[in-house]
Parts: C-alpha cells; structure tokens; sequence
C-alpha cells in the first residue's frame, strides 16, 4: 500500500480537555492573541495549561488520548487506533499562529513523535476567528501552500489525505473545500462517536469551467499575482476569482485555486504567452531554443510573470534571481535571470531600454 500525506487542521482541544471554569475564561479571552499580546499572568497561565497538558497526553492511553484531542482522535481513528500504521506516512499539522495554536501543536507533535510519527507542524499567520480580512489572507496562504507542497507528494505515489477534525468550523469548511482539488480522501469523525466518516475526492474539474474567461483576461490575471489591480481593468473576470478592496482586485483565495489549475494546463501547452507587463519586450530570436520544448515553454511562462513581478514591485524572488552580468559575456546583454536551475541551468539573458526589459537570449547558462 503507498504510503499517505496526511494533513490534519490543528485547533486547542487538547488545552481545553479538563480545564477548570477558570481556565477557560482565559483561554477563551485570549484565544486570538500571540505570544506579544499576552500579559505575563495570561502567559504563565497558559504555559501552566500547556505544560499539565503534555504531561498527561504522553502518560494515557489510546483512548484517554483520543478523548484529550480532537486532531489524534481523527487521526488514530485513521489508523484504527493503532499508530504504528502511521509510521511510513508524513503528517503535516496546519496551526494559527495564535499562541496557544502554537502551544497546542507542540502538545499534539510531541505525542505523535512518541509514537514514531512523522510530524511537522505549519504556521498560518491569520488563521483564527477575531478578523475575517485576516482569515481571507491565511485561506490564500493555505491554497499556496496546498498547490506548492501537495502536488510533488502525489506525483511521488502518496495517497493525500485531510484529517479534518481540529480546528474551528470555518477552517474546517475551507480546508473541505481544498479536498476537493488536492485530497484524495477527506476523513471526519461522525458527530460525537469514534467512528471515521470518509469523503472521496469528487470529479470536479472547476478549472475548465473558467478556462476561457482566464484565456482572454490573462493579462490582468497574472498582474494580479503580484499587485491590486483597479476594479475598472478587471470587468469580466467573474466575482468568485476577485477580493475588492478600496477599488483594487486581487485574487480571492478562489481565484488562487482556479489559477493555479489553470496554469498546470495552459502553461505547458507550448504557447509562449506575451508578456503581462509592458515592461517587457522580447526579441523574435530569443524564443527559438525553447518553443518546441513544453517543459521550457512552462518554466518561461512562469518566468515572464516573476519578472514582471521584479520590474514592477523589486520582488526579486529566488527562482527568478535577477542580476547583473559579470563583464561582456553576450552582447549587447547587461543581465541575466534563471530560466530553471534543473534543466541545464539555462537563462534568459537582455539589457534595459529606459525602463524596458529586452529578452534578447535564452539559453544554457555555459554560453557566458
């Protein structure tokens, strides 16, 4: 049987399991607040908590501790109980970045540590219930995270499963969601008993539903990886994809998911696409290496968008690594970026035209 990722929303239920009428009242007042927000009483109170927690999760037994924590009752209820079915998967814990998320994580990590289980934990900041702007950001960062992480493991063999026991309904609610494009299995714990309730993945293929709306506005859309865009420039593009604030889009954390779908499709199809910044011009020639080759056409239509991200914003983020050349290697070309670092190492080399970026050369890397 492949061995599974499975990836568990993360709450404070362990905190919470036989705390006094007192202690509640706290955790209930701080529950959004980080480690900065706190006084020193609400801390020690809750480091208190925290430290009495762990203890007794490492001490009780299977069941005590399913009954402790609603994240290890949906996962040993996936392994029936027994942890040791676990031991060849990979369990990634999706937390707050409240301090007692953080807190309870820890508690939940280490027992699952204990029991030889390969646990890491992931920070969303944002991820709580005291601001629905702040939620809406921390759902974009969980589609990201889902499209970087999640795809290489399935590709590798891993069965992709979400736990979704933990963590507050909203959080729940979105994560179901997600499931339907990056889980194969979603898993539930059927109202108040110990029994697994599984969701297979549906066939839902919402990336095709927009595909040709995307095709005519992708110039606007990939702008809008990487800044607000006014309201006036985004007519067309269907609500769903677009967060308005202040009369500037960006893409909702739906419009993220479509994209990113939209992208594994479109972008390897050996169509060079035009660049979505007029920032850029590329010379004819530039392109012949590459055009036949879907693998590169791919990894130059993501390129093209990281450097309009640089020309327009500085953001000169690591796969792009945009910099000067060194002496005259290739004229008449100034600088260079990464075209892809696993492929020979190839670039794409140009020069500046005032504040116009000319591709003039891709190629392997060798040729400087």
């Amino acid at each position: 049987m492949n061995p599974s990722v499975v990836v568990i929303t993360t709450g404070t239920s362990v905190l919470r399991d036989g705390a006094s009428e007192e202690e509640r009242k706290i955790l209930n007042r701080t529950a959004n607040k980080k480690e900065s927000d706190l006084s020193p009483e609400e801390k020690s109170i809750i480091d208190g908590i925290a430290k009495r927690q762990g203890t007794l999760l490492l001490q009780c037994s299977i069941e005590e501790a399913r009954n402790m924590s609603a994240e290890l009752n949906g996962v040993l209820g996936l392994y029936r109980s027994s942890p040791e079915e676990g031991k060849n998967n990979i369990h990634f814990l999706l937390r707050s970045d409240t301090y007692q998320g953080a807190k309870a994580a820890e508690i939940i990590s280490e027992w699952m540590h204990h029991k030889g289980l390969n646990t890491q934990s992931e920070n969303f900041p944002g991820l709580n219930t005291s601001s629905i702007a702040d939620f809406t950001s921390a759902m974009s960062d969980l589609v990201k995270w889902c499209d970087q992480i999640l795809p290489g493991y399935s590709r590798k063999g891993y069965r992709v499963v979400f736990c979704l026991v933990g963590g507050f309904k909203s959080f729940q609610g979105f994560m179901q969601a997600l499931g339907m494009f990056y889980a194969d299995e979603s898993v539930y714990i059927y109202e108040n008993s110990d029994e697994l309730l599984r969701l297979p993945r549906l066939p839902v293929d919402l990336e095709s539903s927009f595909a040709s709306v995307i095709k005519k506005k992708h110039h606007i859309v990939r702008r809008m990886l990487y800044k607000d865009i006014p309201v006036s420039e985004c007519e067309g593009i269907p609500e769903i994809m677009l967060l308005e604030v202040d009369g500037f889009c960006s893409l909702s954390p739906w419009g993220d998911l479509i994209f990113n779908k939209f992208k594994e499709k479109y972008y390897s199809s050996e169509i060079l696409l035009p660049p979505p910044s007029a920032k850029i011009k590329i010379k004819e020639k530039a392109l012949e290496h590459i055009s036949k080759d879907a693998a590169r056409v791919r990894d130059f239509n993501e390129r093209l968008d990281d450097l309009a991200r640089f020309l327009e914003t500085q953001q000169n983020i690591k796969r792009l690594d945009f910099k000067k050349l060194k002496g005259n290697p290739i004229p008449p070309c100034t600088h260079e970026a990464d075209l892809s670092a696993d492929k020979g190492a190839w670039r794409i080399f140009g020069y500046f035209e005032d504040e116009c970026f000319v591709i003039h050369h891709v190629g392997e890397s060798d040729l400087h």
